[in-house]
């Protein structure tokens, strides 16, 4: 199981157009990876009415194999370029996450008329979580698709899990595809 820093950071932004480019050049810079922004200028209670700003929430990280006093130095950086735009931090955070490992499995079959709701005990007795399922049934031919997105958090469910995948498609006759 890895574990990454992920930095939270909440600025105050002009609502105008551009404004959000230029809030995420500095993080560019200094080679942050972002992985999300939030930033919602139709929310009058967020409003700084005054100023015409909103707060615009980003969170990104940093390469992985960088030491911890690399990615405080980068941050500072990020923080001085941030000043020196006249660009107000409303808060930073640094949080310690674990990654996520993620797959997908799709199934095709009769797997609805094979009882899903085991097939989805048994794929989450592994350790592993469904995320997410989407299916596609044919009820005149009864056979299904059913995609299901599996995160868990350590490399050795990895290989329990695909093996439960094949010894359930194999008892209940269903193929199987993995990603």
């Amino acid at each position: 199981m890895e574990e990454a820093a992920l930095v939270r950071l909440t600025v105050l932004a002009r609502d105008q157009p551009g404004e959000l480019i230029r809030v995420l050049k500095p993080l560019s810079d200094h080679n942050a990876n972002i992985q999300g922004v939030f930033h919602d200028h139709s929310r009058d209670s967020d409003k700084n009415v005054a100023t015409g700003s909103v707060p615009v929430e980003i969170t990104f990280t940093f390469d992985p194999s960088m030491s911890e006093h690399d990615k405080k130095k980068r941050i500072d950086k990020i923080k001085a370029a941030l000043a020196k735009d006249r660009i107000q931090i409303l808060d930073i955070s640094i949080e310690t996450v674990e990654t996520t490992r993620v797959d997908h499995v799709l199934l095709l079959g009769s797997i609805f008329e094979t009882d899903i709701q085991d097939s989805i005990v048994k794929i989450n007795s592994t350790g592993a979580r469904i995320a997410d399922m989407q299916a596609a049934i044919d009820s005149e031919n009864k056979q299904s698709t059913v995609m299901f997105k599996l995160e868990y958090e350590k490399d050795k469910i990895h290989a329990a899990l695909m093996a439960k995948v094949a010894s359930l498609c194999e008892e209940k006759g269903l193929k199987y595809i993995t990603s």
